[in-house]
Formats: C-alpha cells, sequence, structure tokens
C-alpha cells in the first residue's frame, strides 16, 4: 500500500499552521493511506486528509519549526514507532512557503455561542516572553469593551483570562474553530492563535514589533498580511508600538475595526 507516515511535529502551533499541515496535505494527494502523528488535540487541523492519528505530549521550548529542551528519549521511542508502520516518513526540518502547500479553512461558525470578540492573552513563556502583553493592560482593554456592551472570551490554551472575559481557553480545538469563525474579531499579539483566525476566515488585529525574522524572510506585517495569509483574511498590523501598544490606541483601534464590520 501506497503509504504516507507524518510527523512527529512538535513545534510552535503557527509553525505548524502555516508551514507543516498545508504540506502534508498537499504530499498527501500522492498517497493512498495517511498517517499523521501531531500533538493531542490537533487531530482537527489533518482530519480532511489523515486516515489515522497519532498523538504526543511532548513538550519543550518551542522555537519557530523545532522545540528545545523536550525529552529526548520519549522523541526516539516515538520516531521508532513510526518507523515500523512502514511507508514513506515526512519529518520537520525544512520551512515551507504558501505556494508549496494547500490549505484549508477550519470551522464553520455553527451550533455555538457568538461572541464579538476573542482574545488571546499569551503568558510569558520561552525565550520570548517580552511578547506578552501585561495582565492589567487586558483587563483594562476588556473592560473597556464590556463597557461598550461587547462580548468578549479569551481563548488559547497557554494563556491568562482577563477579568470579564469568558473562559474558553480549555475547550478543544475543533470548537475553538467554530467559536473563531462566528466571532467578529480576534485580537491579541502575535502568536499560533491569530494565524489560526486566519485560516478560520476571521478577521484579527495582532500588534508585534518591526524586527525582521530570518526564519520567516520578513517582518511580521509582511507574515500577517501576505506570506502567512493564503486565503487574504483581512488583518490589522499595529507595529508602531512594539509589543506595548496603549490600551486607549488599541480601543480605538478595535472599535474601528468594529465599525468596518457592521458596514
Amino acid at each position: 500500500m501506497n503509504k504516507l507516515v507524518v510527523g512527529p511535529w512538535v513545534g510552535e502551533f503557527g509553525w505548524e499552521l502555516m508551514s507543516w499541515q498545508g504540506r502534508a496535505r498537499k504530499l498527501a494527494e500522492r498517497y493512498t493511506e495517511v498517517v499523521v502523528c501531531s500533538r493531542v488535540g490537533h487531530e482537527l487541523l489533518y482530519a480532511d486528509f489523515a486516515d489515522d492519528f497519532i498523538s504526543h505530549s511532548i513538550d519543550g521550548v518551542k522555537d519557530c519549526s523545532s522545540i528545545r529542551g523536550f525529552d529526548v528519549e520519549a522523541y526516539r521511542r516515538l520516531d521508532a514507532r513510526l518507523n515500523k508502520l512502514g511507508g514513506v516518513r515526512f519529518k520537520p526540518g525544512v520551512i515551507f512557503r504558501q505556494n508549496e502547500q494547500t490549505f484549508v479553512k477550519y470551522g464553520h461558525g455553527a451550533h455555538v455561542t457568538k461572541y464579538d470578540i476573542l482574545v488571546h492573552a499569551r503568558r510569558h513563556i520561552g525565550k520570548r516572553s517580552h511578547h506578552a502583553y501585561p495582565l492589567e493592560e487586558w483587563d483594562k482593554l476588556v473592560l473597556k469593551l464590556i463597557g461598550e456592551g461587547l462580548t468578549v472570551a479569551a481563548i488559547g490554551t497557554e494563556a491568562f483570562l482577563p477579568h470579564g472575559a469568558v473562559d474558553l481557553r480549555s475547550m478543544p480545538l475543533f470548537y475553538v474553530a467554530n467559536v473563531v469563525a462566528a466571532a467578529k474579531l480576534v485580537i491579541g499579539p502575535s502568536s499560533g492563535p491569530m494565524h489560526f483566525a486566519s485560516l478560520c476566515g476571521t478577521k484579527h488585529i495582532v500588534w508585534t514589533d518591526k524586527g525582521y525574522y530570518s526564519a520567516l524572510g520578513g517582518t511580521n506585517r509582511a507574515r500577517y498580511e501576505r506570506l502567512w495569509n493564503p486565503f487574504k483574511t483581512p488583518c490589522r498590523v499595529i507595529d508602531d508600538y512594539g509589543w506595548d501598544p496603549p490600551v486607549d490606541s488599541l480601543f480605538a483601534v478595535i472599535l474601528e475595526e468594529l465599525r468596518d464590520e457592521r458596514h
């Protein structure tokens, strides 16, 4: 049998979304059987083409398309298990561009509560802890949005829960996809869930710096607007303030984007 064995993927969620699962989907077109190995709960990303999904919980310090500081022996055992399946192995190690991949949209927005705004209040994790927006600023921003009569919920498994937001952080990815697809707007600093919003076709506001990222081959603005936006999902990039934009500035931009959404 013509079999493809994909993974194991152990890198960042954003890179899995935009430089991995799409390549696996494109390669899968050549095979009659496809087995995918990725993190627990990520089945949704491969459900349209994988015949079998093998989950793992190997974790470490995430950095682009790989991680450091993880259980090497556990990885070797998993890799050996996948080798025993036979077939052609497709393992991480190369960065893929949009034109080398095939993407599908996630989420249908039905049978879920519809929120005006979803927030991803990422924690201070790993070597890029400065990318996290202070929790006290999140609290201020969310309370201002609620004061405008807007409904707000929080997503992201490794994220804070801003005061006043509905907690959706522990929900399964397939449910989150539907919630994201149904929302008017997703907001947060550059992160995997913001890229997920792009693949759900939902407008998002993301803040970041103006730095050039060699692994990406561009700035984060280029990443969100063009390099990692296969469906040309509307995205507002704020990069004038780095990773710590003023609450009032964010609030004004959010209201502006919501006004545009209504027209």
